[in-house]
């Protein structure tokens, strides 16, 4: 069978609240990063959002991240420049020496962003939120501190070893079980192997004994062979079929699959046959989550994977997937540029532009 994306124009239509507004129930944020999970919670809000370069102002040593820093900092230090005019690609250049990310560029990203977050769930926001593209704990509490203080967040980072120092993230309202942690990840290429950015993992108890394990993903892109995607794919579902069978798992991220690639390789269609995929299962008249203009093509690399715990309600397992809720988000002001697609940051020189990226969105209840 051949999986057929559906490119066809279509406006986000906002999930309907499937529960009474839980946001009066939740504790107000102080300062302290600890925040009051929701207890036995009957139903969960989802989201998967790469936010597009999100990084501090900071030089972080070991990590190239020369480009996100203020113009002033990098004119000031000679290995900065040098690292800057070692790059490969013209224009990489010129954004690494000429892009001014300082506190200003920084503030009014995390504003817009925070903006796209609470509008989304009918202005509730999600329980779960997945992250991609998070530089460091830092910026990511600072996003969360200072600009979603009323989302009630927990926030969720560990280091990994991407070159460019972006990780995977998760905010969550829900009550943890254990510790996070990381699942290393390397492309094997030819004679060539590579570390690529880890898989986090937070476990979260819904109730005693549900257990969800939630797992925030950002797969090699497409500047890498099929071959690398294929590799991470596997290591995922390797480490899912390590857990306890009464976990539930619910997955969040970028996976890099193009449409073009998903016709040939069937990647997504591969994974359905294991898992429930958000926009095989639901979503039906969404286009994608971004758009390539060069080719003119929308794309899903932003998806949500689901455990078939979630297929149907049992006698052991009473939680279930909303198919119907699965949309991608873009209801913000921010999030449109003039063609009608995502709008990528751009220093926030224009009205509209947050992310390169739309949000995937996703309710699971129990029944």
């Amino acid at each position: 069978l051949l999986f057929v994306f559906l490119l066809s124009s279509c406006e986000s239509k906002e999930v309907a609240s499937p529960a009474q507004n839980m946001s009066s129930t939740y504790s107000k944020q102080s300062t302290h990063i600890e925040n009051t999970s929701i207890e036995k919670p009957t139903f969960v809000r989802l989201m998967t959002y790469n936010v597009e370069n999100l990084f501090d102002t900071q030089d972080d040593p070991g990590k190239e991240d020369e480009t996100y820093l203020p113009v002033k900092v990098k004119k000031s230090n000679s290995k900065i420049i040098k690292k800057c005019r070692s790059l490969h690609k013209k224009w990489w250049r010129e954004e690494c020496m000429k892009m001014n990310w300082d506190k200003k560029a920084l503030t009014q990203k995390m504003k817009r962003l925070a903006h796209v977050i609470e509008m989304s769930h009918s202005k509730n926001g999600p329980d779960l939120l997945f992250l991609q593209e998070v530089e460091n704990k830092s910026v990511l509490e600072r996003l969360n501190n200072n600009y979603l203080r009323k989302m009630n967040y927990n926030s969720y980072l560990v280091e990994g070893p991407d070159k460019r120092g972006i990780d995977t993230a998760i905010l969550s309202r829900l009550k943890p079980y254990g510790s996070p942690k990381i699942h290393l990840q390397r492309s094997h290429l030819g004679k060539r192997t590579k570390a690529t950015r880890g898989i986090l993992q937070v476990n979260f108890e819904l109730a005693p004994g549900e257990v969800l394990s939630a797992f925030s993903i950002h797969f090699p892109s497409q500047g890498s062979p099929t071959k690398a995607r294929q590799q991470a794919i596997q290591r995922l579902l390797e480490i899912i079929k390590k857990l306890p069978k009464s976990h539930m798992v619910v997955v969040g991220g970028d996976f890099n699959i193009t449409a073009i690639e998903e016709k040939k390789e069937k990647l997504f269609f591969g994974l359905s046959q294991q898992m429930l995929v958000s926009h095989i299962v639901g979503c039906q008249s969404c286009r994608g989550t971004h758009y390539y203009h060069r080719k003119r093509s929308w794309s899903f690399l932003d998806a949500l994977l689901f455990s078939n715990h979630f297929q149907k309600s049992t006698t052991s397992n009473n939680w279930i997937l909303d198919r119907d809720s699965i949309n991608v988000f873009n209801k913000s002001s921010y999030q449109k540029n003039k063609y009608g697609s995502p709008a990528k940051f751009d220093l926030g020189r224009h009205k509209s532009g947050v992310s390169d990226h739309w949000p995937l969105t996703a309710v699971i209840k129990k029944k």
